[in-house]
């Protein structure tokens, strides 16, 4: 079909560039197009369909023997029953090919027993670093922290061992280095070894610091039947140098600030799942709330001006939640995650339920775009454009298309009083129904044209036009898309005709509402364009049609 649809272009577009040098300055014509998503090219999008049966993922970037941008995953890897890891690989990120273990220590040899969880994968100097907790003997709460190196990133995987750490033993054991520790953070519990000093350590989450060069990692003290989860960090010399002296605790369960008073609402007792990202002079340490088996499971995230902190948690009225689902997603709980920014933008890999609804049946991975939102105080927070279950578009390095939106002038001859054609072109797609930060673009009744104008040609490849989360303010279907375009010397104006909005696979029967973040989509080949209007129609919305962001894929000419 895409073939055919080529041909036709390539056919119409000549004979129109031939009208327009024969005489006619501006010839109209009809633009094939390709609007069935459920044959989604995936040059283009990204779906999150295939689920990967794991929780708890890191991910990382790599190249091919071609040079080709490969992504990597590992996570805790319920297919091995969590007695090493896997890991998977995509060059699209839909569709994922596991790799298979790639760290299965032999029981006989390595101090590691089981309950394998949640890896952090770091790179530096031609060695993959895959830091990680597991079980050390037979008793399930001995959980220590170790890494083991490779230099490919399919592994194998093989525990690391230094002058004064043998493979018989964790890289990390607190209760040996009990008198380096700060004072206020030692313990009298026991692990493995029956000495007081242990810490139950999880969720390794290893980070350089691009501003000190700085290496660091952040995990979380695990829950316990005495106390609540909390987020620490210690400083490393190199990757298989601890020091233990620099052990900060960062994170206070249902407190803002560890040592304050003022409380933040959280769940379950767990401050888990850490990651770190830094734009602008500000640290951002998110991390888990609620349980992971809960459909309240969500990321939350605090900041600081230094990797160490003190970090002060975002209030939930202040945008704190930087994802997390509600009654009416098409997909419960979504935590624990690994960020990657690719060439500028920021994504997240996360896991959800596998089933979508419930715990019943394990975690699976899925992966989203992050945008930094100013709220109300002028402070940026991080605000995650998921979880969706719908096509979104690549990052510009694999699909070699960007959102050229933000380049143009945007105008509306339809705008509904106190709204704003700024909400069409801000980045995030508000996921939530009720949101403090950002707000859909809303139209008046009757129907709508939306312009928008380059001051320099751009390439045009595809249009995504997102649907309003409230179902009383959605649209139908795009009655028109007009591409004012030029070619050489000639111009003209080409026109889809109406683009359908996917109700069959985007409308959820069982909860009555929208996928949250789906779109109406349309795609065609190359087009050098100097304008793009959109008309919409309202379907018979009391108060008219709500549009959260339009995406224009493209490139520059």
């Amino acid at each position: 079909m895409k073939k055919l649809i080529a041909l036709l272009f390539a056919a119409v577009l000549a004979a129109s560039t031939c009208l327009a040098f024969a005489g006619c300055s501006e010839k109209r014509y009809e633009l094939p197009h390709y609007d069935e998503i459920g044959d989604m090219n995936k040059s283009l999008f990204f779906q999150n369909e295939t689920g990967v049966w794991a929780a708890d993922p890191t991910i990382i970037r790599t190249e091919d023997e071609q040079g080709k941008d490969l992504y990597y995953i590992y996570a805790t890897s319920g297919g091995i029953n969590s007695t090493g890891f896997c890991a998977w690989k995509s060059y699209n990120l839909t569709d994922w090919i596991e790799v298979g273990p790639v760290f299965m220590p032999k029981t006989d040899e390595s101090w590691s027993y089981k309950n394998f969880w949640a890896p952090g994968i770091i790179y530096e100097d031609g060695v993959y670093y895959l830091f990680y907790n597991a079980t050390w003997g037979s008793t399930t709460s001995n959980m220590y922290m170790s890494v083991a190196t490779s230099t490919d990133p399919e592994g194998p995987f093989t525990e690391c061992t230094t002058d004064v750490k043998g493979i018989d033993e964790p890289l990390i054991i607190f209760e040996d280095h009990k008198d380096e520790i700060p004072a206020e953070l030692r313990t009298d519990e026991t692990g493995y070894l029956g000495t007081g000093g242990f810490i139950k350590a999880i969720d390794a989450c290893p980070y350089k610091d691009p501003v000190s060069g700085k290496r660091y990692v952040y995990f979380c003290l695990d829950r316990t039947e005495s106390r609540a989860s909390q987020i620490y960090m210690m400083e490393f010399e190199d990757w298989l140098t601890p020091k233990y002296e620099t052990l900060k605790q960062l994170t206070a369960y249902g407190y803002t600030t560890v040592g304050g008073s003022e409380k933040i609402a959280e769940g379950s007792n767990v401050n888990e799942g850490p990651d770190m990202y830094y734009r602008d002079g500000v640290y951002y340490l998110t991390f888990s709330t609620y349980a992971y088996t809960n459909e309240n499971y969500q990321v939350r995230q605090a900041v600081s001006t230094s990797p160490e902190g003190p970090f002060v948690k975002v209030a939930i009225e202040d945008g704190g939640q930087v994802m997390y689902t509600e009654s009416n997603f098409q997909r419960q709980s979504a935590g624990h995650h690994g960020f990657i920014e690719i060439d500028g933008e920021l994504y997240a890999a996360y896991h959800t339920f596998r089933n979508n609804l419930d715990y019943s049946e394990g975690r699976k991975i899925a992966f989203d775009r992050v945008s930094l939102v100013r709220n109300a105080k002028g402070q940026r927070v991080l605000q995650m454009n998921g979880p969706t279950v719908t096509p979104q578009p690549l990052p510009e390095s694999i699909s070699g298309y960007k959102n050229v939106a933000p380049l143009a002038t945007v105008t509306s001859d339809n705008t509904r009083e106190g709204s704003d054609v700024a909400f069409l072109t801000d980045g995030v797609i508000p996921m939530h129904i009720d949101s403090a930060l950002v707000e859909e673009y809303r139209a008046g009744t009757g129907e709508t044209a939306i312009t928008f104008t380059f001051s320099d040609d751009v390439i045009l490849r595809a249009v995504v036009v997102y649907n309003s989360a409230l179902y009383d303010e959605a649209f139908n279907n795009i009655k028109d898309i007009e591409i004012k375009f030029s070619q050489g010397k000639a111009s003209g104006i080409a026109s889809t005709g109406t683009v359908n909005y996917n109700w069959e696979k985007f409308y959820d029967d069982f909860t009555g509402s929208i996928a949250i973040g789906s779109a109406a989509f349309a795609e065609f080949e190359e087009l050098q364009t100097r304008s793009v209007t959109i008309r919409i129609v309202n379907p018979g919305n009391a108060e008219g049609v709500s549009i959260p962001e339009i995406v224009l894929l493209g490139r520059e000419a």
